[in-house]
This record gives structure tokens, sequence and C-alpha cells, in this order.
């Protein structure tokens, strides 16, 4: 018994001839009392007296984790530990689980596992959250998770293991995470997502792909998509007519295919760190810098919010092709810490007429464009968001270089922006607070912001 037990206990014991207030507490109270502390500790409690002994078999929410053996001086070992597990699945005394979490360290074997999800299953769980982090472990645990009918959300994680269910019904899943996995082939991928036809949210992060040709994501009623891959020649090809939000890091993929144009009419938001990795640049970068572009251009015609990363600007600049229109961005985050960020910069304002914040969340340095050349560029031709519609500038990371001052001192001087927040952790140099006062400036209202980098 830890101290936290121990008082409590000391708490809760009548010995001192005072009222027990908090066991005369209605058992649905308790247990909901219960449910703030993680399931280890909710069991404990069972020791403090007879009222408290089973409550926790009422819990509606378990999460149960092995990490306790791998502490030096566990005084749980394996046995203890499937026992435990047992016992809080076998004992309960509701025939529904709303929440389960399993997070395994240890090789516990399919028979185990098996069990254990299985009888979670069986009593008609609303969400699953299954973390195997074992090398060599095999198939997923249980196909019972791929049809059972009660699930709304599904997360499973782990390492070296392969999805291969042999049938999917999840006709209430809505929130689907599959993390580090090996998918067989394009057919268990089509299984997977055709088995959920209520999905709203998808999210495939850093999964095996080495044996799919084509990572096909169709679903009418995916809202939100994440992906995060490891790079692979297999394209992906997306039909998601209510999409509104989408996320791709990844090194650049064999192609990008929607099959509807207008099924992302929908699209709000999207953030993209695609990049080229180094037998791309120096074979056919042309032809990968032109996917990266397409992807772009496609997404190009409903989003108000897009943040492209300095990889995804080198991609862009790669394809020699000219970016599309981005007539109803109201917001962009740029990282232009590349070359090729800066000299897409003055095309890029160009681009979004309707742009009302532009933030730079990498800064302006350490950058390599000529300075002259860029600000010769971006004064040529003034971009009509900055003259017109531009409410605010916020540039993070900033370290008061000359380079980083002259480019500041254009946006006063062409904008007429609201406010400029600068985002640092060194203070504004004497000499350079004095030069601000000098600087022309487009705005009568404009405001700059000094924070400092938290």
């Amino acid at each position: 018994m830890d101290y936290r037990e121990a008082e409590a206990k000391k708490t809760l014991d009548d010995d001192g001839g005072g009222d027990d207030r908090i066991s005369a507490l209605p058992d649905g109270l308790l247990c909901h009392i219960l449910s703030f502390l993680h399931t280890r500790q909710a069991v404990a409690t069972a020791i403090l007296s007879t009222r408290w002994k089973y409550l926790f078999t009422s819990l509606p929410d378990l999460d149960v984790d092995d990490s306790l053996l791998l502490r030096p001086g566990a005084r749980i070992n394996a046995q203890c530990f499937t026992n435990f597990v047992y016992r809080l699945l076998l004992l309960r005394k509701t025939p529904h689980i709303n929440r389960f979490v399993l997070t395994c360290y240890t090789r516990w074997g399919n028979p185990h596992l098996n069990a254990w999800i299985s009888s979670v299953v069986w009593r008609n769980a609303k969400e699953l959250d299954i973390a195997v982090y074992v090398k060599e472990f095999g198939m997923v645990p249980s196909n019972d998770i791929f049809t059972c009918k009660t699930l709304v959300n599904l997360r499973l994680r782990g390492e070296y293991i392969l999805l291969d269910p042999i049938s999917v019904c999840l006709p209430n899943v809505k929130v689907l995470h599959l993390s580090r996995l090996e998918f067989k082939d394009d057919d268990t991928i089509r299984r997977v997502f055709s088995g959920c036809p209520l999905l709203e949210e998808l999210v495939l992060s850093k999964c095996t792909l080495e044996s799919v040709q084509t990572l096909d994501i169709s679903s009418h009623s995916l809202k939100r998509l994440e992906f995060c891959g490891y790079g692979g020649d297999y394209q992906i090809v997306l039909n998601a007519p209510v999409l509104e939000y989408l996320e791709v890091s990844d090194c650049v993929a064999g192609g990008y295919l929607v099959k509807d144009l207008k099924s992302l009419d929908s699209l709000v938001a999207a953030r993209l760190s695609v990049g080229l990795t180094k037998n791309q640049k120096g074979g056919d970068s042309l032809r990968y810098g032109s996917y990266v572009t397409n992807l772009v251009n496609v997404i190009s015609g409903s989003i108000k919010f897009l943040r492209l990363s300095g990889q995804t600007l080198e991609a862009i600049d790669y394809s020699n092709c000219s970016l599309p229109a981005f007539c109803n961005l109201t917001l962009l985050e740029l990282d232009v810490d590349f070359l090729h960020g800066w000299k897409l910069l003055p095309n890029l304002l160009q681009s979004a007429p309707n742009l009302e914040v532009l933030d730079f969340f990498q800064g302006f340095l350490n950058y390599t464009a000529d300075e002259v050349e860029l600000l010769y560029h971006l004064l040529e031709r003034v971009p009509i968001c900055l003259s017109q519609c531009l409410k605010e500038i916020v540039i993070r990371e900033f370290h008061w270089e000359e380079g980083e001052i002259e480019l500041l001192k254009y946006f006063l001087n062409c904008g007429k922006v609201l406010k400029i927040t600068i985002v640092s952790d060194i203070l504004v140099p004497t000499d350079i607070r004095k030069r601000f006062l000098t600087f022309p400036n487009n705005s009568k209202t404009c405001q700059i912001v000094v924070e400092r980098l938290r």
C-alpha cells in the first residue's frame, strides 16, 4: 500500500467515531469518482473496506498497461499482471465497457491478448485503444476487433504487427487511428475503409506500406484525414467528398490522385509537409516535384487555412510549375527557412488575394536567398493582399538580424496590416528600437508587438 492508499484508508475508516460520508454515497457516484483515477489506483481502493471491495468491477473505463513490470525493483511479476487483467475483466458486474486501453511492452502471446480483447468486445465496448510495442509480434490480435458493431472509436498501435483482417464490419466506427502497423496489400486497405461506412476521422501514422501499390482512401463520410508516412513509391488515391481537414507528412509518394476534383469542395484546412528524398532530387526531381504541385492545385480551390513546410515549398520549386490561385485563403503559415521558400514567397502572396493572416512559423532566418533579389521581386509588384486585406503578420524565432529587419521594413512600407507580432527569445536591441521609429509605415494604425518566445 503506498502513502496515497494509506491516507485514503485513514480518511475512510471509521475508527475515530466520525461518519464515513464518502462510502455512504451511491455506487454510481462512487464509480464516477473512481473514473478520475488510473485503473490500477481504482482497483487498489478495494482494500479500503468491504463497501469498496467490488466497486472497481463497475468502472465504465479501463486502462491497463504493463509498464510497471519494466521499472527497476518492480514488486509485480508477469503472473501477477495476467491475473490482475483476468480478474479485472471476469469480475465485472456490468455488461458494458465504455472505453478500454491496453498498452503492452511485454510479449504476452496471442492467447492472452485474444482473451482480453474478446472479453472487452463482447461487452459492447465503444472505444478501444490497443498499443503493442513488441517486435516480431505477428498478426493483429483478435479478429473480433474488426467485427465489433458497438465500436465508435478504434485506435491500434504496434511495432511489426501485420494488419490482415479476414473481414471488416465496423458499422459505427467514426474515429480510426492506425499507427506503425503493416498493411499486407491493397485489398487489406480497401476492406478496412469499406467496412467503416460512418468513418469521420482517419489517422494513418508511420504504417509500413512496402507491399502496397495504391493507398486508396475512399470514404463518403470522412471529414478529417491525417497521413504520416515513411515514404514509398505507392500512389495515394483520395475520394472523400465531405473532407474538411487534410494533413500529409511524408516523402513524396508515387503520385497523388483525387478521383473527383469537386469532391474537395468542402476542404477548409490543410497542412502539407512533403519533401523529396535524396534519390528523388538526384533522379527525377521535376516529376516528383510536379506530384506535390498537383496536390496543392487540387486542394487550392476552397481552403481557408494552409500550412506549407520548407520541404513542400522546395518540391514545388523543383516542379517549375506555376502556383494556383488561393481565392478563399485567409490564413497562411509558411516555413521559408529554405532557399526555395524565399524564392516562392512573392508568387505565394500574389496567389492569395484575400489573405488576412500571414504566419512565418519558423521565422525568417536561416535563409540563404539573395536579399536584394528577393526584395526586388517583392517590390516589383506589391501583392494585393498586402495593400488591401492583410490584417496581421506573425514572425516567430526572430533574431534581429539585418536581413530580417529589411524584410520587416518592407512589410511596414507596403502593407496596411493592423498588427505585426514578433516572437523572439532575444530582447529588442536599443539601436533597433530607435530604427523602428524611422521606418516608413503605410498603415497609420499598425501595431508592432514583441512577445518572448516560450
